[in-house]
C-alpha cells in the first residue's frame, strides 16, 4: 500500500451512532470506499446483500477462516463477522482510502497487520445512560441481549487508549460528528509521513 494511503478505522458501542456519521461522511468524501464485511447474523428488514454486509452461513464462514481469507475476523454477540482480503483488494484496485466500520478486536487486528496506513476513530455517545436509552429506543433489542450488548460496550471503551481520536456524538448531532471524522481525515492527509515517498521522489531522485 502506498504511504499516502490510508485506512480509516470506526469503531464504537452499538447504539453510538457510528453507521449513521460513516454514512454522512461517506457523501462528502468520494475518495474514500466502505469495506463490507462479512457477517453470519440475520440480515435486518433494511439491510441490503452486498451493501450492508455479506451475508453467508456459519459453515461457510468457517471454511473462509480455514483458508486464510480473512484480515481480520472476530465473534460479536454470538456472530462471526471478517474482513476478506477480497475486499480490501477490491478497494485498493479502485485506488481509493479503506474505511472499516468494525469492532475493537477487529481493529486493533488491522492496526497490527498495517500499523502506519490505519487510523483509529471511536465513537462514543456523551454518557453511558444515553447509550443504553439510545438501544432501547431501538426496539430491536431483548432484555439479555440488551445487557450483553452494554457489558460488551464497557470492555469496548476501556480499550479506547488503543485508538487515535475519539468523536462524542451526541444525539441529533450526527452531522456534526461527520464533519469532526472529516476534519480527521483533512489533517491525517498532511501528515509527513503520507508523503515522504513523494518526497524522496522529488529531492532525492
Amino acid at each position: 500500500m502506498l504511504n499516502e494511503n490510508f485506512i480509516l478505522i470506526v469503531s464504537g458501542p452499538s447504539g453510538a451512532g457510528k453507521t449513521t456519521v460513516v454514512n454522512l461522511f461517506l457523501e462528502n468524501n468520494r475518495d474514500f470506499i466502505l469495506s463490507i464485511s462479512h457477517t453470519t447474523r440475520s440480515r435486518r428488514a433494511n439491510e441490503v446483500e452486498g451493501k450492508d454486509y455479506y451475508f453467508v452461513s456459519e459453515e461457510d464462514f468457517k471454511d473462509m477462516i480455514e483458508k486464510g481469507e480473512f484480515v481480520e475476523w472476530a465473534e460479536v454477540y454470538g456472530n462471526y463477522y471478517g474482513t476478506s482480503k477480497k475486499e480490501i483488494e477490491r478497494i485498493l484496485n479502485n485506488k481509493k482510502n479503506i474505511l472499516l466500520e468494525i469492532d475493537v478486536q477487529g481493529a486493533l487486528s488491522v492496526k497490527k497487520s498495517f500499523p502506519e496506513e490505519s487510523v483509529l476513530v471511536f465513537i462514543l455517545p456523551e454518557c453511558f445512560s444515553d447509550l443504553k436509552n439510545r438501544l432501547i429506543s431501538r426496539n430491536t433489542e431483548k432484555k439479555k441481549d440488551l445487557e450483553k450488548r452494554l457489558e460488551v460496550a464497557k470492555n469496548e471503551i476501556e480499550q479506547i487508549n488503543f485508538y487515535d481520536y475519539v468523536i462524542i456524538n451526541k444525539y441529533g448531532c450526527e452531522e456534526e460528528s461527520s464533519q469532526l471524522l472529516n476534519s480527521i481525515v483533512q489533517v491525517e492527509k498532511i501528515k509527513v509521513k503520507r508523503f515522504w515517498n513523494k518526497i524522496k521522489n522529488s529531492f532525492w531522485r
